[in-house]
């Protein structure tokens, strides 16, 4: 059953006299807690590389946080980034890759609510962006142009990721520029973005060796704490 059909409403009149519907209060808490166990439902099943369930929760989800919590516009953006981001740079964990409209739709949602500051969700809205070259390129003609704006999106998210602190995302959307190469055959051109990509990998190495928690001695046992 859809959010829609199963929320209980109130009639109020609008200017014209025609009765709409509002949710209350306890059934907008019913509905955020569902689009959070959706999100996490999300979560599990693209690091389980179930594509097609991750989007439909993900999707699920945006669509609740849209219509019962539209000033939570930062949730709104990232679960957005979330539900395109599965289409757009992992179709290969999906068995039905949904149209190129129904994408659309949820990236522009995602893009209209976050504004124009640094955050995680502006750059994972923005690589997701990025491939749509790659995703929807065996669907249709491609222009250079759109290749280069794409180009031009995962640029600018992998510096905001580095001003974030963040050289995960900051490969990520690397990996994403690079998509707008190699169905090119541009190669050569995408060495400097390995290279920079390597470089991520080594120093992200680095870090993760140096703050490595020790294992906690209780007792005459090692236990992990995690």
């Amino acid at each position: 059953m859809t959010a829609r059909g199963c929320v209980r409403s109130v009639n109020l009149e609008n200017g014209a006299g025609r009765s709409i519907e509002r949710p209350r209060a306890p059934e907008i808490a019913v509905f955020g807690r569902r689009a959070m166990a959706l999100e996490q439902v999300g979560m599990v099943a693209l690091n389980d590389y179930r594509g097609d369930l991750a989007c439909s929760s993900f999707r699920e989800a945006a669509d609740l946080r849209a219509e019962y919590a539209p000033m939570d516009r930062m949730a709104i953006a990232r679960v957005c980034a979330r539900a395109v981001e599965v289409p757009m740079r992992w179709p290969g964990s999906m068995m039905h890759v949904p149209p190129e409209e129904e994408v659309r739709r949820y990236l522009d949602l995602g893009i209209a609510n976050v504004g124009d500051g640094d955050s995680e969700e502006l750059v994972r809205l923005l690589l997701a962006g990025a491939f749509a070259a790659y995703a929807f390129g065996p669907r249709r003609a491609i222009a250079d142009g759109e290749y280069e704006r794409g180009r031009a999106d995962a640029e600018r998210a992998a510096d905001m990721a580095m001003r974030l602190r963040r050289p995960d995302l900051a490969s990520a959307s690397l990996d994403a520029a690079g998509a707008t190469l190699w169905p090119r055959g541009l190669y050569g051109a995408s060495l400097s973005i390995i290279r920079r990509r390597l470089e991520l990998a080594e120093t992200s190495a680095d870090a993760a060796r140096t703050s490595r928690p020790r294992r906690p001695v209780i007792g005459k046992a090692c236990d992990t704490v995690t």
